[in-house]
């Protein structure tokens, strides 16, 4: 097999260099949907939480999604310790008007 020249070599490492950069700024983007999808959340929250009718019909459906994502942790090594933190966290970002109403699964 025929060794790498220096042209070889400097033409893989620039192809390396691009890979990493787009890797950079696809991570980037994602980075940026997911901080955009917790502002529309924490907004739709808040929004929901000033009407008590609708606070009571969506306070069922985060307590069920809180309780797939804890099944699905439950799926990975983590400990409980994690599990209480995470749903500590929850609950301090629901508005007041949903916290008094969801129960996350390591608070019941």
């Amino acid at each position: 097999m025929d060794e790498m020249n220096q042209e070889d070599f400097d033409g893989f490492r620039e192809l390396f260099a691009k890979t990493l950069e787009m890797q950079n700024r696809a991570a980037e983007m994602s980075e940026l949907r997911f901080h955009g999808l917790q502002v529309c959340v924490i907004g739709i929250l808040r929004m929901a939480a000033k009407n008590p009718k609708l606070a009571a019909k969506l306070a069922p459906e985060i307590e069920e999604a809180a309780e797939r994502m804890h099944g699905v942790a439950l799926g990975f090594p983590v400990t409980e310790q994690y599990l209480q933190q995470r749903d500590d966290i929850l609950q301090r970002m629901l508005p007041t008007g949903l916290k008094e109403l969801v129960r996350l699964p390591t608070q019941r």
